[in-house]
């Protein structure tokens, strides 16, 4: 985006991804392994949140949540330890899921073509603000 002075001289600013992407063109597939390892679990399992396995445990959770501070079950050091053994267990699955998304997301990115793997780089890497964590390569 050209930034104009009082004077009427225009400057343009530079976009350091660009420049990174560019000074690095030849090793988009490193950088896209770097880029998807550093992307937060949550990007991959959104979609998996609405499924009826979720649904059903975070159910679950909720109805051992409201025991938990209900005054029957007060002394009842079981559905304490139920929650937090269910609540392990969610977390689990949750990061199986991901961990299966990110595969698949890193297969499918690897078998574009470099334009198309630019361009969602480049929407990754600024979106998340991973530049200054992204490794630089010698040439």
């Amino acid at each position: 985006m050209p930034i104009i002075y009082e004077n009427g001289w225009q400057s343009m600013q530079v976009d350091p991804i660009e420049t990174y992407l560019a000074t690095n063109i030849d090793q988009l597939d490193l950088i896209i392994h770097q880029v998807v390892s550093l992307l937060p679990d949550a990007y991959f399992y959104k979609s998996e949140l609405r499924s009826t396995d979720f649904v059903a445990r975070r159910q679950s959770l909720d109805l051992l949540s409201q025991k938990s501070r209900s005054l029957a079950y007060k002394g009842d050091k079981s559905i304490k330890y139920t929650y937090k053994k269910e609540v392990k267990d969610y977390e689990i699955a949750l990061a199986k899921e991901a961990e299966k998304q990110r595969s698949n997301f890193l297969t499918t990115l690897l078998s574009e073509t470099d334009d198309v793997k630019a361009a969602c780089l480049y929407n990754l890497i600024s979106y998340y603000r991973l530049l200054k964590h992204l490794r630089t390569f010698n040439r």
